[in-house]
């Protein structure tokens, strides 16, 4: 039997105030999403939350702007506040993980955009956030999203000639280029056939 301390990993439990610092809300808010049975909490004086359980909040809150299938036929008096036509909030399907909250305008000085760029990412679904007032937007995502965006552009540079990657490039396109005549040929000679059987027909009748 080893003498070694196991390695154990305590859970970092915070107070509201903690909590509501971390989630950009008031301590009010918090308390709401403890009663309403949206946030695990520890039953004690003071109540405490798990760090782990707030990640699992977060993750469960980010929500995705999208199309409607259809689009709301319900006049804007039956609908609920804040509804659209034509958009609904659907959940991001994200993995409780530790975040960072940025409000709109700190996302735009943190990445150097502007505030309706950070904005239009939203409200076309590219980026979830949660909704509410202020929006907020896990940095995580957002750096997820810039990554993906510059590795795509990276991907459509063209490779340096006199390189291994370039020399494979163009063999591709030379095998692709000889696939097409080969296909072009293929389609004439079957077309000259059907007008070939097409003429005789003609001529036997």
């Amino acid at each position: 039997m080893s003498d070694a301390p196991a390695n154990i990993r305590l859970p970092k439990l915070l107070l509201e105030a903690e909590a509501a610092a971390l989630l950009r809300r008031s301590r009010g808010h918090v308390k709401r999403l403890r009663l309403e049975r949206k946030l695990g909490y520890i039953l004690g004086r003071p109540a405490t939350i798990d760090e782990k359980d707030l990640e699992i909040y977060v993750a469960g809150a980010k929500q995705r702007r999208v199309l409607r299938k259809q689009e709301l036929k319900a006049r804007r008096k039956a609908r609920a506040k804040g509804e659209s036509e034509t958009f609904e909030y659907v959940s991001a399907g994200a993995v409780a993980k530790p975040f960072v909250l940025l409000t709109i305008a700190e996302a735009a000085i943190k990445f150097e955009r502007s505030a309706r760029q950070i904005r239009y990412l939203c409200l076309r679904g590219r980026v979830p956030y949660i909704v509410g007032r202020p929006p907020l937007i896990d940095e995580a995502d957002l750096t997820e999203f810039f990554e993906q965006k510059r590795l795509a552009a990276l991907a459509k540079i063209p490779p340096a000639p006199g390189t291994i990657e370039f020399k494979a490039l163009q063999a591709r396109r030379a095998k692709e280029k000889m696939a097409r005549r080969l296909h072009a040929k293929a389609v004439k000679r079957r077309v000259a056939r059907i007008l070939e059987a097409l003429k005789t027909r003609g001529s036997n009748r």
